[in-house]
């Protein structure tokens, strides 16, 4: 799991903001929400350009650097901060892989040049690359051999390692380097406020309704809709490229009668329906089109999944709830700062305190 994230000189984060999950408290409730001392499920408030878009690119900026997943470059652009006078922007991960720890810190000049790039195995340096100095440390076993006089710059180092090294699994650094880019490809971040937009996982092109009926779960769908109260019949079209929706009156495709909600909805099942072979999912202001008891719901059912990392951002107040999470789990980010609630206040916050009433009334400082 992503234990701390670090970024700076990254579109609004002039200054380094520092994300971090590692940060637990010692509340008895809702610790489903908490894995291996590490945030499992989070919630991100902020006003508006505050930043919290920002920060779901500036995690995924690693499936630029070390994928071939899904990347939507334009999205990162433009992408050193406009305000600083600095060329490059830093990007600092911790993972946590049972009682082993990967760091993975970078440097670039835009989103796919490199300046430099370190890797950390239980405080160890394991790799130690710049475009100045070159290879500066290589320490995984079984990379000895590898014929560094054919690396030309043109990807990451760390990418050419993975891709042209048989790393030896049975040693330690091997086992957790190849557990970082097991976790790293299984990224998924997915909004849907204009279209559907996602960067990680997968790769490929088609609409959601084909991908779900060729996927056999046209079914599944129409009764995930009537879950959350939305009854309509569904069958395939004749091409199977449209979902309709069977009335007395005719068929109609789906997408053109549905609300902007149910649109969404239909989004979000078809990501949540492959959650289990996700790692680390971020979904960016994932409620906005739903109302508040659909949004709870969700929440409720992605901290169901062990060992899935999930993050949301949202403006919708009524997830502050030690019914449904707990403080440190839910973050707020400002001022090119993010802090979780318990250290946003000197009060010490049980079970008991309305988490909603305190935020709308300031108790929470940054």
């Amino acid at each position: 799991m992503l234990e701390k994230f670090s970024v700076k000189g990254f579109k609004n984060f002039k200054t380094l903001l520092t994300l971090d999950f590692s940060d637990v408290h010692n509340y008895e409730f809702n610790q489903c929400a908490i894995e291996n001392n590490i945030v499992k499920d989070a919630v991100i408030y902020g006003p508006n350009s505050s930043g919290k878009s920002n920060l779901g690119y500036a995690i995924f900026d690693i499936i630029i650097s070390l994928t071939d997943k899904m990347r939507n470059i334009s999205k990162y652009l433009p992408y050193i901060n406009l305000y600083t006078e600095c060329s490059t922007a830093e990007f600092n991960y911790i993972f946590k892989f049972g009682n082993d720890k990967l760091e993975y810190r970078y440097v670039k000049s835009a989103p796919e040049v490199l300046v430099s790039e370190t890797i950390k195995i239980n405080d160890n340096i394991i790799i130690s690359w710049s475009a100045e100095d070159g290879v500066q440390s290589l320490a995984l076993p079984g990379a000895e051999n590898l014929n560094l006089t054919l690396y030309d710059g043109t990807i990451s180092f760390v990418k050419y390692i993975y891709r042209n090294t048989t790393l030896d699994k049975n040693s330690d650094a091997g086992r957790v380097f190849y557990r970082f880019f097991d976790f790293i490809e299984r990224m998924l971040l997915f909004k849907s406020l204009h279209q559907n937009e996602y960067i990680g996982f997968t790769n490929g092109t088609g609409s959601i309704s084909e991908k779900i009926i060729n996927s056999g779960k046209l079914e599944e769908f129409q009764l995930f809709l009537k879950k959350y109260g939305i009854e309509y019949q569904l069958k395939a079209s004749v091409d199977k490229h449209s979902i309709l929706c069977v009335f007395p009156k005719g068929e109609y495709d789906f997408f053109k009668i549905a609300s902007t909600g149910t649109t969404s909805l239909a989004l979000y099942f078809f990501w949540i329906s492959n959650i289990e072979q996700v790692s680390l999912l971020f979904i960016d202001e994932y409620d906005a089109f739903y109302h508040f008891e659909i949004s709870k719901m969700i929440v409720d059912t992605l901290k169901k999944y062990p060992h899935i990392q999930c993050i949301v951002t949202t403006h919708n107040t009524d997830l502050l709830s030690n019914d449904i999470l707990r403080p440190d789990c839910y973050f707020i980010l400002n001022q090119g700062e993010i802090k979780s609630l318990p250290n946003c206040t000197s009060k010490e916050l049980r079970l008991v305190h309305n988490l909603q009433k305190l935020y709308k009334a300031g108790a929470f400082k940054i």
